[in-house]
């Protein structure tokens, strides 16, 4: 056979292998583009399944109390429910022991009234971490938060009571009296933020949360995925709701596949109808540490809704807000958020912080 016809019979014999793979290279590209057509319209898979178990202890700091955590359903049932209960339990117990032994003003055998009468050589850790705390927000808040203005408080409920202003000499009196401390603007939110500690170490839920007073702090993911949903109270009628806004308290960082669980507080103070009336002039319950006096009635928020990394804080700024007002923006720490509804009722405002939530308003 010559050259040529061994040359035209190996080409021949080669085409078969050229189309065979053209034709395979081809089916390939179009299970790929198939495969990524797919991918886009398929929905999104839902989020892991989880249990929520949640308790309601009654009589925690006077009020009502909320606590719940959320886990995985890849966990037993029995399992998450002995964890769940024995933890809330042993969260209530400390509760009310930081409450009745450590905080409350208004029992006579509790560490902060044993301190007032000069009966505590040496505060215990819980006490001295809120006395340094409250220490350093009397500077922070220039001089809007303040322990010890328990004295000129009860001078204005005497004179709400007898219809009688105190003089300017009673007012300067009663703030020089600086030895009665009240914690109440501050040990709530320490105690939520402990409470929740203490949820995440003995059960490690996938998400907390602590409520105690409409003062809240959570963890981590909510029952529907990784954001927590709060509401806004209308200052103007309790019985409806203001708005809500959510906060992600998952964060997924690039390159990493583990997500980080973060902790987000709100709290949210000042009431339009609290105030009282000497002479036919009405003033605001709110009473200004810097002055001795009520904050004008007419300038006073209705609300103020902070949110903040810990409850310690966000309690604090509601506190302190309250006196200073829209003013107080200029002051909130970089990751403090503040949201203020202001008066009247048939025309109200609101000023928020640049960072606070997306409020969606509810009609």
């Amino acid at each position: 056979m010559s050259n040529a016809e061994n040359n035209e019979k190996q080409t021949l014999q080669e085409k078969p292998s050229f189309l065979t793979s053209l034709l395979f290279v081809v089916f390939f590209i179009a299970v790929v583009c198939l495969t990524v057509v797919a991918g886009y319209l398929k929905p999104s898979a839902p989020p892991n399944p989880v249990v929520t178990v949640q308790s309601e202890p009654e009589g925690v700091m006077g009020t009502k109390c909320r606590l719940g955590m959320v886990f995985s359903a890849k966990k037993s049932n029995s399992v998450i429910q002995n964890v769940a209960h024995k933890t809330f339990r042993r969260v209530e117990d400390q509760l009310r022991i930081w409450e009745t032994a450590t905080f409350s003003n208004w029992i006579d055998d509790s560490e902060i009234s044993r301190l007032n009468r000069g009966e505590v050589d040496q505060p215990s850790e819980e006490m001295s971490f809120v006395l340094n705390a409250a220490q350093k927000a009397n500077l922070n808040t220039h001089g809007a938060f303040d322990v010890n203005i328990r004295p000129v408080i009860e001078l204005w409920k005497n004179a709400a009571k007898t219809g009688t202003l105190p003089t300017e000499k009673q007012i300067q009196d009663a703030r020089n009296k600086r030895d009665t401390i009240d914690l109440g603007g501050i040990s709530k939110g320490y105690c939520i933020d402990l409470a929740l500690n203490a949820m995440i170490k003995n059960a490690s839920p996938e998400g907390a949360m602590v409520d105690i007073g409409g003062d809240v702090a959570v963890y981590g993911q909510s029952e529907h995925g990784d954001f927590w949903t709060f509401s806004i109270a209308n200052p103007f009628d309790s019985s409806k709701v203001w708005g809500k806004f959510r906060l992600q308290t998952v964060v997924s960082l690039p390159n990493v596949e583990e997500k980080i669980y973060v902790v987000s507080a709100v709290c949210t103070s000042g009431s339009y109808y609290r105030g009282f009336d000497i002479g036919g002039v009405h003033y605001s319950h709110i009473i200004d540490p810097r002055t001795g006096k009520p904050i004008s009635a007419d300038k006073a928020p209705a609300s103020v809704t902070v949110i903040a990394n810990d409850c310690m804080t966000a309690d604090i700024w509601a506190t302190a807000l309250c006196v200073i007002g829209e003013d107080g923006l200029q002051y909130l720490p970089q990751d403090v958020e503040a949201y203020f509804i202001f008066g009247p009722p048939e025309n109200p405002r609101v000023v928020k912080s640049l960072g606070f939530s997306e409020v969606t308003l509810v009609k």
